[in-house]
């Protein structure tokens, strides 16, 4: 099964649950709501009087706070889940059912185009940025978000009683073997289970691959941004504060129509 059909079944049926962790103090949502959430407001900016879809908007979240900015929003997500969550939060938003491969709008519809957290489960990228290219007006920005360059080449390591999760090697002074750990280069289908009964797949894909696909549908990237938290989340946990102000485990993607 595609991660796109398998995602979307996993939020028709486990919706409700994932939006009541988000909405809490979990793992999942500190670092939602207290570093990407944040950072993408701050980079889209002034948005007032301007048009904007948010792709992939899950239960409306980032939409509440687009439209305080006074922008003029709508929205799809490709589960009928997170589109009901998203109009009882947002009841007078323009909210559809659809797969970003496929957008129920005219051609160049929106000033911006937003997306957080949703294009690592795009099976085609290609076919998917064509489509936001062709909503978008000229000069029109798309703005997502990802696990960052970094974060995505991280990984977990175990040695001599020491466990972490990073990128780099060690040398053994003695034999002057090189322990390995981190993967930067290749691609690959990811799991990982943010709570009981929630078993993620996502695509671990490459810098290069994002800006070849951007490049392809008329896209140049204009900014990358590394996010940092909020500094209102180093009071309440200074270590996780300290961590993800120096390894960013999230990044924008500013782009602009050619």
């Amino acid at each position: 099964m595609a991660i796109g059909d398998y995602i979307k079944n996993l939020y028709d049926e486990k919706g409700f649950s994932y939006q009541s962790m988000r909405d809490k103090n979990t793992a999942l949502g500190l670092l939602a709501n207290n570093i990407e959430l944040p950072s993408m407001l701050s980079t889209v900016g002034k948005i007032k009087g301007k048009k904007l879809l948010d792709v992939g908007c899950g239960g409306g979240i980032h939409i509440h706070e687009y439209l305080k900015k006074q922008a003029i929003v709508s929205g799809v997500d490709q589960s009928k889940t997170m589109i009901a969550l998203a109009k009882n939060k947002n009841p007078l938003v323009d909210l559809k059912v659809a797969k970003v491969e496929k957008l129920p709008f005219q051609k160049s519809t929106f000033d911006i185009v937003t997306s957080s957290l949703v294009v690592d489960y795009i099976d085609n990228l290609e076919k998917a940025f064509l489509e936001v290219a062709r909503v978008l007006k000229k000069n029109g920005l798309f703005i997502f978000s990802d696990r960052s360059v970094f974060w995505n080449s991280m990984k977990s390591f175990e040695l001599d009683g020491f466990h972490g999760r990073g990128i780099g090697y060690f040398i053994d002074n003695k034999s002057g073997e090189v322990i390995n750990f981190g993967d930067g280069v290749n691609e690959y289908i990811k799991k990982s289970e943010w709570f009981k009964g929630w078993k993620n797949k996502y695509h671990k894909r490459t810098f290069s691959t994002y800006i070849q696909a951007l490049n392809k549908a008329g896209f140049v990237l204009i900014d990358y941004i590394d996010c940092k938290p909020v500094s209102s989340f180093k009071k309440k946990f200074p270590y996780e504060y300290s961590v993800y102000s120096n390894f960013p485990v999230f990044s924008i993607y500013v782009c602009k129509k050619k």
